[in-house]
């Protein structure tokens, strides 16, 4: 977020409290940062200088006028004439951050490799609320970086469920030989030592300290029901 978003953002906020209408604004503004993201082409169009500036904003009057707070669609102009409405995503998250601290709502961001479902979003959230006490709103990222688990950041602090979170201290060959089976293995396939052995060209007795050391870390844990030696990366629900 920038220092202009923070600015524009917290200063639409206050007036919104003012007024009462900070729930229908923020939901309003959230609708509205959706349409800007599933249509880019738009928000482009609507800040192309090529396009007579009252045309832009009657652009702007025509698509929100009828639904959104005057308030709201007055600071949609502003952002056109000053040329800066590629903020407006920046001014909706600071307009959030104001609202959920106004209201005791603990902000929560939850980062995964892949996109939790809505049913695991709802078990989570309740997780949350559990911990903190309050209610929660829970922003969810994407990151293919993030290796089984989840990255958890509620109100600043870092609830780290990755698997990052348990290598430190690890060599940096463990490093590698971990990242060979990542790349290999889906997050849920069942594998043995063998396996490992043929993804990272580590020997019988090396491949069983390898797992080991994975072992008590909480990286990867074992299976029944397949056979002896078998195992899988240790994920959070």
């Amino acid at each position: 977020m920038t220092k202009t978003a923070r600015v524009y953002g917290g200063s639409l906020y206050d007036l919104a409290a003012e007024e009462k209408l900070d729930g229908q604004i923020m939901e309003q503004m959230i609708a509205i940062r959706q349409i800007f993201r599933e249509n880019p082409g738009y928000l482009k169009l609507l800040g192309e200088p090529a396009i007579p500036e009252d045309e832009r904003l009657k652009m702007i009057e025509e698509a929100f006028g009828g639904q959104a707070e005057r308030y709201l669609v007055n600071f949609l102009k502003l952002l056109c004439e000053r040329k800066i409405l590629r903020e407006f995503a920046g001014c909706c998250e600071e307009f959030i951050r104001r609202y959920n601290s106004a209201h005791g709502i603990a902000e929560a961001v939850v980062t995964s490799a892949v996109k939790l479902s809505e049913t695991q979003m709802e078990a989570l959230k309740a997780k949350l609320e559990k911990i903190s006490g309050k209610q929660v709103y829970l922003i969810q990222k994407t990151d293919t970086s993030v290796i089984a688990g989840l990255r958890v950041e509620l109100e600043g602090v870092q609830l780290d469920g990755t698997v990052q979170s348990r290598i430190s201290g690890i060599s940096k060959k463990t490093i590698q030989h971990m990242e060979q089976l990542c790349d290999s293995f889906d997050k849920n396939e069942i594998f043995g030592r063998s396996r490992v052995e043929e993804v990272t060209g580590l020997k019988n007795t090396r491949a069983s300290l390898f797992l080991k050391e994975l072992l008590e870390r909480n990286i990867i844990q074992k299976v029944t029901g397949h056979g002896k030696g078998k195992y899988t990366f240790f994920i959070k629900e």
